[in-house]
């Protein structure tokens, strides 16, 4: 029986490991997030971003891509575009995304002389 629950717990933290490797990625969860509000083309992302280099948001989307978390579709207009839009596995991080936004909310965001940190002075609030 406990090389069953071993097996799994080991299962599980194979899979979790994968997760976190990909929400490691400099970038790949805010360009997700980014995408899920709405597609858009290169240059609007990269507005979108404040602080990413060109060439750092062209390597992510490459990558995201490659893991099949986006779709890049080059549009027949003159000149021409790309439009990037959140594939199924984008999609699946939708949820995650907000619990994630609404625990910064709580925890991080500023608040007086705190200063945004973990203060303990907020833990006890439900």
């Amino acid at each position: 029986m406990r090389g069953d629950v071993d097996a799994t717990a080991s299962r599980q933290m194979d899979a979790s490991s994968e997760g976190f490797r990909f929400a490691e990625g400099k970038w790949n969860l805010r360009i997700v997030a980014a995408l899920l509000w709405k597609p858009m083309g290169f240059n609007q992302l990269s507005r979108a971003l404040v602080g990413i280099s060109q060439n750092t948001l062209a390597n992510r989307l490459d990558s995201l891509e490659a893991l099949g978390v986006i779709t890049r579709t080059v549009l027949s207009v003159t000149p021409p575009a790309t439009l990037y839009t959140v594939d199924r596995p984008g999609r699946e991080l939708s949820d995650t995304l907000a619990g994630l936004a609404r625990w910064g909310e709580r925890w991080l965001a500023s608040e007086g002389a705190e200063g945004g940190v973990l203060a303990p002075s907020r833990w006890n609030d439900g």
